[in-house]
């Protein structure tokens, strides 16, 4: 049965890069219409991810405004393995002037993105359950989104959060956080808590939480991820998936310039080992579910700042939870919650602050979701959160050693997971059940 599914995986490689190659040459036909569309002066046509060329009849179309000038620059610390991201300075025929980001999909990364649904950003901004949340704001203003699934590609037009304006700034919840991973903060941010930006996330995402609690149409969303494994399809993805991340930790494991722990690569070699696609159909048809976020970590929110100081009083000032506004929802689904709210503590909080995380687990969160009905013991929550978390960061881990990253970063994670489990695990398990990933191919073929 092994050999046999080893086999399945191989043609369905062989299909994806065939039809890769297929869609590369349909998207450079689409690209010389749009040149000899120009050239004869039809010059309101979308960019495209290989032009990736404004003109100012297309944004005055989009941006319902005249717009007189756009000039283009790029992006600080744009490490998308999506896409890339520019940003361009549009003035309006009045003198005004604002930024917008054009975020597109890699060409290079085509076959990944077919097979991956890595485009779902893309479909997902067309969404009512992104124009629900632009309406409440927990998102930025999306001013035009198209995705293809079957030429695996995507551009998006959207406002600028980063942009300064007369009364707030944006600012990158990564560096309120600390920026842990790659170091070095702005000078000039907001006194503000972590443990209080903490706060705001988990207010967000149990309002949003709460709104998809269960809802069954959330799994009829063919495009979003995970959707189909709730009814029992999409197996070759998670197989693929987990095999991928396991080769990368397979690697990682024997490198000397990381350290771990006495038991932990034991422990995260008996869950590759132990963990299967029936043990997550099984899982999938008795846990709760809802709309997640899927990569929910801080370099994956800005915040949009007016006020001055933290309040520093145990509450949470509006100026966070109001501002705080979640970006990249590639990995966009259906799964159950506690898997988002582990990752960012795994990511981005400073091991000191973890015991802090339980209070807050429970007063900004689990309240939230009791207030609205919702039908989740604080046990169950707190155990899952616990498990949940190990089991998204082991694949992570596998996931990540798969691409040339420095050891100070794999050494960070390991640690962090560590402290996690002693803390939130204090019975430590011999492995974990692997259940969550997102869908990924090899970076090579062999």
């Amino acid at each position: 049965l092994r050999n046999t599914m080893k086999l399945s995986l191989l043609v369905y490689l062989q299909l994806m890069n065939r039809w890769a190659s297929v869609a590369t040459i349909i998207a450079q036909c689409r690209d010389y219409i749009r040149i000899f569309q120009r050239a004869i002066g039809i010059m309101d046509t979308p960019p495209s991810p290989s032009s990736k060329i404004l003109t100012t009849q297309w944004l005055s179309k989009v941006l319902k405004d005249k717009i007189v000038t756009v000039r283009r620059s790029d992006l600080d610390e744009n490490r998308g393995l999506v896409g890339s991201m520019l940003r361009y300075h549009v003035e309006m025929s009045d003198g005004t002037k604002k930024c917008v980001i054009l975020k597109t999909s890699n060409p290079a990364r085509r076959r990944n993105l077919i097979s991956s649904g890595g485009v779902r950003e893309s479909l997902f901004y067309v969404s009512t359950y992104a124009k629900s949340m632009e309406h409440r704001g927990r998102i930025p203003r999306i001013y035009y989104s198209h995705g293809s699934t079957w030429l695996g590609e995507m551009v998006i037009l959207m406002e600028d959060l980063q942009q300064k304006d007369n009364d707030s700034v944006g600012i990158s919840v990564n560096h309120l956080m600390g920026n842990q991973i790659w170091g070095g903060v702005p000078e000039d941010l907001p006194n503000l808590d972590r443990i209080e930006v903490l706060r705001a996330m988990y207010l967000n995402a149990a309002e949003m939480h709460a709104q998809f609690w269960n809802d069954r149409k959330l799994l009829q969303q063919n495009w979003m991820r995970s959707a189909e494994w709730y009814s029992g399809r999409g197996r070759h993805h998670w197989e693929l998936s987990m095999a991928t991340a396991q080769r990368g930790w397979d690697a990682l494991k024997l490198r000397k310039d990381v350290t771990f722990p006495q038991g932990f690569a034991e422990r995260v070699d008996l869950s590759f080992r132990n963990s299967s696609w029936e043990e997550v159909k099984v899982h999938l048809a008795k846990g709760p579910f809802t709309l997640c976020h899927g990569d929910f970590h801080a370099a994956n929110m800005l915040l949009r700042w007016r006020g001055s100081t933290a309040v520093g009083d145990g509450t949470v000032h509006q100026s966070v939870q109001r501002g705080l506004k979640l970006v990249d929802w590639s990995e966009v689904g259906p799964w159950e919650p506690t898997t988002d709210l582990a990752q960012t503590v795994i990511s981005d909080l400073n091991k000191d602050l973890f015991p802090k995380v339980q209070e807050v687990l429970r007063d900004y969160y689990w309240k939230v979701l009791q207030s609205q009905g919702i039908d989740y013991s604080w046990q169950e929550l707190l155990q899952r959160f616990g498990e949940s978390g190990m089991e998204r960061w082991i694949w992570v881990l596998g996931a990540m050693a798969n691409y040339p990253l420095p050891s100070s970063l794999f050494q960070y994670f390991v640690d962090q997971m560590v402290c996690f489990e002693g803390i939130f695990l204090p019975k430590t398990r011999p492995f974990y059940t692997l259940k969550t990933c997102a869908y990924l191919l090899p970076p090579t073929t062999s």
